[in-house]
């Protein structure tokens, strides 16, 4: 549930009116929890000490849970960047490599082993952009 919660607050705050619609709800949900907590305190313990210690103690709770949930989406985007990063570094290896072999390919005269080697860079860049990038409706 954590992880599901986390992925929602990275999609809402990718833009800028999400993140302050974020942190209003967040500040509204902050302040009912304290209201709801002081009427209890209030109504049901008697010493005042003691009610201001719970309701502290209350407060640095939930101000823990809302900090772990923001933590672990910071941790799912932060994730989410290395892994596009990491196909971006295969994509460009891959296609450096099979450019390099066209390039060389086209320097040198026209044979069959000039058009096979382009040909197979060709195929390899096309398999490298359809592994990294699979389509949604394949033929």
């Amino acid at each position: 549930m954590l992880d599901r919660l986390g992925t929602f607050l990275v999609e809402v705050s990718d833009t800028r009116r999400g993140r302050i619609l974020l942190v209003l709800a967040i500040a509204a949900i902050a302040s009912v929890v304290e209201y709801l907590l002081h009427l209890a305190v209030v109504a049901y313990i008697p010493h005042v000490g003691m009610g201001r210690i719970l309701n502290s103690l209350t407060i640095g709770i939930v101000i823990a849970i809302i900090t772990t949930i923001e933590i672990k989406a910071v941790q799912q985007r932060r994730h989410k960047v290395m892994e596009d990063m990491r196909v971006v570094r295969e994509l460009n290896h891959h296609v450096r490599n099979a450019l390099q072999a066209i390039s060389y390919a086209a320097r040198v005269p026209e044979t069959k082993q000039q058009v096979a080697i382009i040909d197979e860079s060709i195929a390899r860049i096309d398999s490298t952009l359809k592994n990294l990038f699979p389509t949604i409706d394949k033929p």
